[in-house]
Formats: structure tokens, sequence, C-alpha cells
């Protein structure tokens, strides 16, 4: 690390660093965020600014009592929804038009990392689903083995104009997680508040802290 610091004339950024693993890297050097110092002026460690959120899935789909209430309202309101499996052969084109739309600041462009979700094939670490509305490909979403309990979901890509069309995917694809034997989801951090208090809609069972460290 002091090699590539001295080399390259920049600080050296350590991102999502657990807590408790923060007084073991400050001893190699690392060091946290001054005042004045984030990864963006708007979120400062990225989409760990706000915790990862995870949630018991057999407490989530079963929506029972009070603290679901909000969710069971969401879902009723949402179209009839096919899911199915992704094929990158044929779905890659119709997916790849709603990332583009849902985030109109990459200019009609698919980064490298977003096309490489989306041409993961299916195996028994990753699930990539598709979310239907008359025949119409509307939302994307990729599961993504964690632990033998955990999965991660990522890449929730989603046509905004379908009412509660968001809440549904989740939905789904944790009753797919469900279905390949694991027990716990994890929705990943946020980097805005408004992004944070939606996944919390879910309920979460446990949340993780993490932060970037940097070497100066």
């Amino acid at each position: 690390m002091h090699f590539f610091r001295k080399d390259f004339n920049v600080p050296v950024i350590l991102k999502n660093v657990g807590l408790e693993e923060v007084a073991g890297l400050k001893n190699y050097g690392f060091s946290e965020y001054t005042s004045d110092e984030f990864w963006n002026e708007d979120c400062k460690y990225d989409d760990q600014t706000f915790p990862q959120r995870i949630f018991k899935i057999e407490d989530l789909l079963a929506l029972k009592g009070h603290k679901y209430a909000s969710l069971r309202r969401k879902l009723r309101r949402c179209v009839d929804i096919e899911t199915r499996l992704y094929s990158n052969e044929h779905d890659f084109k119709y997916v790849r038009q709603l990332l583009q739309k849902q985030d109109e600041h990459m200019a009609g462009e698919v980064y490298a990392s977003q096309r490489l979700f989306l041409s993961l094939p299916q195996t028994e670490n990753t699930t990539s689903l598709v979310f239907l509305y008359n025949t119409r490909i509307v939302g994307f979403s990729l599961l993504d083995r964690i632990s033998s309990k955990c999965a991660g979901l990522n890449g929730l890509i989603y046509d905004s104009s379908i009412r509660e069309l968001s809440a549904h995917i989740v939905f789904e694809s944790v009753s797919s997680a469900f279905t390949s034997g694991y027990s716990y989801i994890n929705l990943q951090g946020s980097e805005y508040p408004g992004l944070d208090f939606w996944k919390r809609m879910f309920n979460p069972e446990i949340s993780i802290e993490k932060i970037h460290l940097i070497y100066r």
C-alpha cells in the first residue's frame, strides 16, 4: 500500500470496512475521513452511507402484524406480474433499455459492471429474474449467494411507471431465495436516506454498518 501511494502520489481508499476491522487497519497506517473528505459530497461512504439491511425471509413472506401493514398495501396495489428466469440471450436488450430509462444520466451507455451482472449465468450461486406485465419485461433482479443462509439482492431494475412494482420485485425475489433454501436476504446498504427508508419498510432484523478508510 505504501509503494502504491508513493508511486502514484494519490491517497488510497479502502471501501466497505466493518467497524470491528477499523482499529486493526489503523495500525497499518489507515485513517478515517476527515470532516471535509468523502467518497461523494452527497453520500459519504458511497452505497454504504446507510447500513446494510438484512431480513429474515420467513417473517417477511408471512407479512403478519402491523409492522408489515405498509408493505401489504403496496403489494395489493401492484398489477399482476409474471416472474421467470432471466435469459441473457433473449432478455438482455430489454433489461438494458429499462436500465437506461431508470438511470438517465448514463446517456444511453451500459457500464461494464452493469453489463457484467446482466451477463451472469444462472448457477447455484446466482439467480437472475425478469418480471413481465402483459408479456413486456418491466423488471429485473439478481440474487447472489453470500453464504449458505443468506443471499444478496442486487441489480434492482424496474419500470417506475408501474405502481409499487419495486416492492413486488423485492417480495418475489425474496420468495425465490426462500425456495432456493436461503433464510436471510441482504438488501445491501444505501447512498441516500430515502432509499434506506424504503428498505426499512421490509423490517430488517440485522443492520451492518461499514465505512471507508484512507491511506495517505
